[in-house]
């Protein structure tokens, strides 16, 4: 499909934007609303401090999204070192809704592997390979401020995420050669 006659520009609803910034924005409009349901119900903070200071921390991550939505709307595509920040941010964001939420031993532990896959469909291997470093050395330290007793479920979880963040880049080396083509 093309534009109007005589030029090379796509319709609107046909444009690319790159890194999938359109679906990543969506989908952190749709975690920062789930974040704050959750978090207003004391699933992810049962504590009123903490659930005051999560909500300001949820609130300017909703601002942050929804400001690259409204840039990407009008066309405007955010440079490679932005989507790959936001990523890491991402990381650091997930990361920090597994320490709210019970440290190592977290139920929303599994989110961070579709995210790591995420991340290798996105980005190339070394962005993927450092944003699954950030997530293992994450929860290396919830492992760690756990306590001295390591238990089987937390050191099996973090030989899965280091695996996956070992096989990830392998992804993304193939996501990455698809696009080339």
């Amino acid at each position: 499909m093309s534009g109007p006659p005589g030029t090379t520009t796509p319709p609107r609803a046909a444009r690319h934007y790159p890194f999938g910034e359109w679906t990543a924005g969506v989908l952190r409009v749709f975690v920062v609303l789930a974040a704050l349901v959750l978090n207003n119900m004391g699933w992810l903070s049962p504590e009123p401090a903490f659930q005051t200071l999560t909500n300001v921390v949820i609130l300017g991550a909703g601002i942050l999204a929804g400001a690259i939505l409204v840039a990407l709307g009008l066309g405007r595509v955010p440079p490679a070192w932005l989507a790959r920040l936001l990523a890491w941010a991402d990381a650091v964001g997930l990361l920090l809704v597994i320490a709210i939420s019970g440290g190592a031993r977290s139920p929303y532990y599994a989110i961070l592997l579709p995210f790591l896959l995420v991340v290798a469909m996105r980005f190339d291997p070394v962005s993927t390979l450092s944003c699954g470093g950030l997530l293992v050395l994450g929860y290396s330290m919830l492992a760690a401020l756990a306590g001295p007793a390591l238990d089987l479920v937390v050191a099996s979880q973090w030989a899965i995420l280091l695996l996956a963040t070992i096989l990830a880049p392998a992804c993304a080396w193939r996501s990455t050669r698809r696009k080339a083509c």
